[in-house]
């Protein structure tokens, strides 16, 4: 038989617990409830400098003069938009299929090495050096 005490306090811990969990929740969906329309407001923002600064440049300033003046550049790129959370705990991951792979990318080409003269008297250029 299990005591009703021993019971009565481990489903007070609990709630405690859970109580503490949904209130996090709570102040977690508040927060991105506030942040939401202040990063719409940013976006229009940052679309409206960039498209302030381009037409600037249209009416014949240019980036120099503007970032002498102290207008900082807009970025170039419009704000990433928000993407779908990635799956996380116990959410069954896809079946695995064929897995594609990327052709290589060719890397950087190596800098030519300057070539060293050779003992018939050939600079770097190829063309024959002076004798002495």
């Amino acid at each position: 038989m299990v005591d009703d005490t021993l019971m009565s306090d481990a489903e007070a811990a609990a709630r405690a617990l859970l109580d503490r969990r949904i209130e996090l929740i709570r102040e977690l969906t508040a927060a991105t409830t506030e942040l939401e329309p202040l990063q719409r407001a940013a976006a229009q923002g940052e679309q409206r400098v960039r498209d302030a600064w381009a037409e600037a440049l249209a009416g014949g300033w240019t980036a120099e003069e503007l970032r002498s003046l102290g207008v900082p550049e807009p970025d170039r790129k419009p704000t990433a938009k928000k993407t779908a959370p990635k799956p996380r705990g116990n959410v069954a991951a896809p079946a695995p299929g064929p897995v594609a792979t990327p052709a290589p990318t060719p890397g950087p080409v190596p800098a030519a090495e300057p070539t060293e003269p050779s003992a018939a008297g050939e600079g770097a250029t190829g063309e024959a050096s002076p004798a002495g």
